[in-house]
């Protein structure tokens, strides 16, 4: 199966976090022992658009939609592209007639073997 890639413009503003994900035993007398789970740390980005009007914000609302609770490929640079997933894209009025549109995507491994020319521009 092909996923689908996501291609934001560079208008759209991005902020990375790394987690390693860890899980923390307790063994008493203040004592404990952190686990790592996992090889792969995940990797979430909050991106947020640069400001649509009305008429604009329909029209790209609906093409990111499709990717909503789906697996795609993404990276913020278009190369060395990750599986991803998100949630519900979030639609925020800013202004009179100013809308952006927000998400939180997040991915766990690198998948640098797929072109990145390819994908939907927004």
């Amino acid at each position: 199966m092909t996923l689908p890639i996501l291609y934001l413009t560079p208008t759209w503003q991005t902020s990375q976090k790394t987690l390693i994900p860890t899980t923390k035993t307790r063994l008493g007398d203040n004592y404990s022992q952190v686990l790592t789970q996992g090889i792969f740390p995940i990797v979430e980005w909050d991106v947020r658009s640069p400001v649509y009007s009305e008429s604009e914000v329909n029209d790209v609302l609906s093409v990111l939609r499709q990717y909503a609770d789906k697996s795609f490929l993404w990276s913020p640079t278009g190369q060395n592209l990750k599986e991803c997933v998100c949630g519900e894209w979030v639609l925020s009025l800013i202004g009179e007639n100013q809308y952006v549109i927000s998400n939180k995507i997040t991915a766990s491994q690198v998948r640098s073997n797929i072109p990145s020319n390819l994908g939907i521009v927004m």
